[in-house]
């Protein structure tokens, strides 16, 4: 057998290796992922755009700048109006 021919031999049985390790690998992955329990998030405060997994996360988002960053429909609509037309300035859209 000349060196090309074992050389490519070995670099097949590496590859195959490899590719065993990452289809193992993918599917660990994927289990794990499934094994994670599925949380409920809640709809919680009054703008109807912010989802929280409990009470306390969404007191702690409104108090620490939710309240302050809010656009959503129910939001106060000067509030609002005033807050998009900062964030198309900021973006360069006006």
């Amino acid at each position: 057998m000349d060196v090309m021919s074992e050389a490519l031999r070995a670099c097949q049985k590496t590859s195959m290796r490899w590719i065993h390790h990452l289809k193992m690998r993918i599917r660990e992955l994927i289990n794990v992922v499934l094994a994670i329990p599925k949380i409920k998030f809640l709809f919680l405060g009054g703008c109807g755009e912010a989802y929280y997994c409990s009470t306390s996360g969404a007191e702690a988002d409104w108090e620490s700048s939710h309240s302050l960053l809010c656009t959503g429909e129910r939001s106060d609509p000067a509030h609002r109006e005033a807050l998009l037309k900062f964030n198309k300035h900021a973006n360069g859209m006006i």
